[in-house]
């Protein structure tokens, strides 16, 4: 599938690859399909492309470069449209603002990206509660460390009941 990307131009992408978010992002119910494009290897940063909206993208990325231990716990029905079998088959990723010269990153904690890596559906939730802050600055020492062991999964997330 052949894409266009108003930051990053003409794209061929796998249609295997495509994740569709069936209630679409938080405040853009009609962004539904997205790539995520890795900006190289051993670079806990990618960006994730609306292939429907070539001016849509923003950068995500795994939220332990913010929070190490970070961990999300999601009722069952926040997370009902993602048709998890295992909890081994989702990955969280964090909406993430790079500032100017990259000086600065911050990740969404409160707002989570959960992927089915198995069918490839998507969903964003929002949590609540003490460690589920809106900007977190990037943890020097947990980049660092994600940029040292490339190919580490993001940490898995557990579903509670009601």
């Amino acid at each position: 599938m052949r894409i266009e990307s108003e930051r990053l131009g003409a794209l061929d992408v796998d249609d295997a690859s495509v994740i569709t978010f069936p209630r679409g992002l938080i405040g853009l119910p009609g962004r539904k399909r997205f790539v995520i494009l890795e900006f190289g290897e051993g670079i806990p940063l990618g960006w994730m492309q609306c292939v429907d909206d070539g001016a849509f993208g923003l950068p995500v990325s795994d939220p332990q470069i913010f929070r190490p231990e970070y961990r999300v716990e999601a009722s069952s029905p926040d997370v009902s449209d993602l048709e998890l079998e295992s909890a081994e088959d989702a990955v969280i990723l964090v909406v993430t603002t790079v500032g100017a010269g990259g000086d600065l990153m911050t990740g969404n904690l409160r707002a989570p990206l959960l992927v089915n890596t198995r069918n490839r559906i998507g969903q964003q939730i929002v949590l609540d509660g003490p460690d589920a802050e809106l900007r977190v600055e990037v943890d020097p020492l947990a980049f660092a460390q994600a940029v040292n062991q490339p190919g580490e999964r993001a940490p898995d997330v557990s579903t509670v009941a009601p």
